[in-house]
Order: C-alpha cells, then sequence, then structure tokens
C-alpha cells in the first residue's frame, strides 16, 4: 500500500505533464497551419486589366464593323493561372425610392473562356520603356483580348457604365481571384488597337470614326 501511495502522485504529475505537452503540441499545430495558410494565401492570381477599352474596325462577312476590346495580362513572374473566365455588363444606376440601384445587363463576347494565361516573359518587362512599339520576337503567351460588336459607347453616360470582370486560378495553389473594372467615361473608350506584350498601350488608327 505504501508503494501504491508513493506511485500514486507520480501518476498523476506524469498525466498532467502529457496533458500539458498535447496542449503544447495543439497549439503549436494550430498556429503552424495559421502560418501555412497565410503564406499560401499570399499567391493568388496576379492579373492585371487594361485602363482603357480599345475600338476598332473587325470585317464580317465583307462588312466593317466596330469591334470593342479589353486586355489582360499574368504579371506574375513565375506561375501561370487558368479557368481564365471573363464577361462584360451594361450597368445602370436606377432611382429607387431611398437610394440607388445597379441593373446588370451581360454583354455577347466572341471569346468569354482561356484555359491557361503562361507566366510574365521576362524579356518584356520593361516593354513601355525599352522596347516600346518595336516588334515582338518572343512569346506573348501571359496577355490575352475579349472583344465584342457591342455598341458599348452607347452604353456610357451619366448613369450607365461598362464593368469588366475576371476570374482566374493560380496553377500553385488553385486559389481564385476575382478583378473588376468598371468604364464609365467614354474617354476611357480609344480608337485603335491594343500592342502585343506586357503594355496596355493602344496604337492609334484615325480611320475610326467616333
Amino acid at each position: 500500500m505504501y508503494i501504491a501511495a508513493t506511485l500514486k502522485p507520480i501518476q498523476l504529475k506524469l498525466t498532467a505533464i502529457s496533458l500539458e505537452n498535447s496542449l503544447i503540441a495543439l497549439i503549436i499545430g494550430v498556429i503552424a497551419s495559421a502560418l501555412f495558410l497565410l503564406i499560401i494565401s499570399r499567391f493568388k492570381p496576379s492579373i492585371k486589366i487594361a485602363d482603357k477599352i480599345a475600338c476598332t474596325y473587325s470585317k464580317v462577312n465583307g462588312i466593317n464593323k466596330q469591334l470593342y476590346s479589353f486586355k489582360i495580362i499574368n504579371r506574375s513572374w513565375v506561375y501561370r493561372i487558368y479557368d481564365v473566365q471573363v464577361r462584360v455588363f451594361m450597368c445602370e444606376n436606377v432611382s429607387s425610392q431611398n437610394g440607388e440601384d445597379i441593373t446588370h445587363e451581360e454583354v455577347t463576347l466572341r471569346k468569354n473562356y482561356q484555359w491557361v494565361l503562361h507566366k510574365l516573359n521576362l524579356k518584356h518587362l520593361w516593354q513601355d520603356i525599352f522596347i516600346k512599339e518595336e516588334r515582338l520576337n518572343s512569346r506573348t503567351d501571359y496577355a490575352a483580348q475579349f472583344s465584342t460588336f457591342d455598341n458599348l459607347k452607347h452604353h456610357i453616360s451619366d448613369k450607365k457604365f461598362i464593368t469588366f470582370e475576371v476570374i482566374a486560378k493560380h496553377s500553385l495553389t488553385g486559389f481564385s481571384v476575382v478583378r473588376t473594372k468598371s468604364y464609365k467615361h467614354i474617354n476611357e473608350i480609344k480608337k485603335g488597337n491594343f500592342l502585343s506584350g506586357n503594355t496596355f498601350k493602344i496604337e492609334e488608327i484615325i480611320s475610326v470614326d467616333q
């Protein structure tokens, strides 16, 4: 009985130590998981949308039609983005009894999906400064354009505007990101074509009518 009485406090102490170690291990595990999620959550698609819409003419069945184009660029140096989906909306502020609501009407695009945009070509990193309008001799598969024949100019006014939305996934984490850009002024539509590569410059075409 003496031995049993002596061992009991030791057993209780060991049990307390074991519980304490388990609690510490649990806390460390939670902190490590939180840090991992925090770090990996930083790996999201780096998508940039052009500040302007390009407007030019394109022949359809022998007839010249105005074509409005949006451009996006994957600015990541390391990772691709995939499952790229885009939508364009004609939006209008509509007054209600106690404020304003926004209505959305989707615009028909010639193409609204692209499977992958590759990582940025670092040869074009300083394109706007050094290369400018010179012809590019290496890949530009990190950028894409999406176009519509809908007359977007008629849908920009005091209460009407255009919203461009892009959704894409990161190739490493699979995390998705949504980016939007609204065009509220007619001067955000510029005559001409987007230059290729890591630039949002639009090469003007004098012959395009207002």
